[in-house]
């Protein structure tokens, strides 16, 4: 879903309501989270190829590919700061409920999702645009 912000680009009141739409999708992850109480979080390239995407900081470089909710929240924040487009899709996969995460920027298409992976529900931040919904 794009949403919209009506105030100036970087105002106090443009960072005001930039950060309760973000927050908003945030509080999303952390429901469907709430619903699979043992899940693990991984993530995925524009591909749909699955990543390592939890930071290491005694070799500075992302070597961890299932992560906790923590991490999830840390991730699409930084993402969503970054003007990116993030998703979550829930799922059960081998045995395991899983809640695969991805990103992406303009002109990709996405959410892309690993292959063999049936996405039961998902859920997309498409980024933020200035101005009057209509």
């Amino acid at each position: 879903m794009k949403h919209f912000i009506n105030a100036q680009l970087g105002s106090d009141d443009f960072r005001q309501q930039f950060a309760a739409i973000r927050n908003a999708f945030l509080l999303r992850i952390e429901e469907a989270a709430s619903l699979m109480p043992s899940c693990e979080f991984r993530a995925c390239d524009i591909s749909g190829e699955p990543i390592a995407w939890i930071w290491n900081a005694e070799v500075f470089q992302n070597t961890g590919v299932a992560g906790s909710l923590v991490d999830a929240k840390g991730f699409a924040a930084n993402m969503i700061n970054s003007g990116m487009k993030f998703a979550f899709g829930t799922c059960q996969h081998d045995g395991k409920e899983i809640i695969w995460l991805t990103t992406w920027e303009e002109p990709e298409q996405g959410p892309l999702w690993p292959s063999g992976v049936k996405i039961l529900k998902s859920e997309a931040h498409d980024g933020v645009q200035i101005g009057i919904r209509k």
